[in-house]
Formats: C-alpha cells, sequence, structure tokens
C-alpha cells in the first residue's frame, strides 16, 4: 500500500510518500520513503525541495501565497511520481488529551479537534 504523509505546519508543507507492507496477518512494515520534500516559507519567497528513489533530487524558490497553492505546486511538480496512492496521512499537532495515537478522521474527530482550537 503507498501511503502519502503530509505536515503541514503553519509556514511550511513536509510531505513523504512510502510504501507499507503487510508480513503476515497482523504485521505491517513501512518502507523507506521513496519521495519525500518540503515547501518552505509559505507566504512568501518559498523553496521548494524534494529527493529520492522516485525523483532526481530538485530545489527551487518561488512565490507561494498560501497553503493551498504550497499543495497545488507539490501535486503538479509531482504528478508522474506519486503512482497509486491508497491512503494519506496529516499530521495533527494539537489533539490535545483527546487525541494521542493515530487517528481515522471523521467528521466527529474533526469536531472534536475544532472544539480543541482557540
Amino acid at each position: 500500500m503507498r501511503i502519502l504523509v503530509i505536515n503541514s505546519g503553519s509556514s511550511s508543507i513536509k510531505f513523504r510518500l512510502s510504501d507499507v507492507v503487510e508480513e503476515g496477518t497482523d504485521r505491517l512494515t513501512v518502507r523507506p520513503a521513496s519521495l519525500e520534500g518540503a515547501v518552505k516559507g509559505i507566504g512568501g519567497h518559498a523553496s521548494f525541495e524534494v529527493r529520492g528513489q522516485d525523483v532526481a533530487h530538485s530545489k527551487a524558490t518561488l512565490q507561494v501565497r498560501d497553503h493551498a497553492q504550497a499543495l497545488r505546486e507539490v501535486f503538479h511538480r509531482l504528478a508522474g511520481s506519486f503512482g497509486k496512492i491508497e491512503a494519506v496521512g496529516h499530521r495533527v499537532v494539537h489533539g490535545g488529551l483527546r487525541y494521542v495515537q493515530s487517528t481515522l478522521i471523521t467528521e466527529e474527530v474533526e469536531a472534536g479537534i475544532d472544539e480543541l482550537s482557540e
């Protein structure tokens, strides 16, 4: 299974593409990232960097006004490298005491996260 993991911060987006392999009936192994990178400096002159097995290491500077544009840049620049993604994960830092481990995001969980934000 191919998983795209996103970590969106206040002025950056980090991403990693990994393959998860089933080993037996109850064990999963995460292989080293086949591709990873970041867009840093969102809101102005941003750096876009990517490296990995599936792409040549590259670095560029571009104007990125917001996170939506940053994600569009990631998907546009790497469209041919992602292959079939079967799951997407996103790191949520402010889970309080309620969300302390990996959690499937449902409407209920999303509402709970909203309750924790100020």
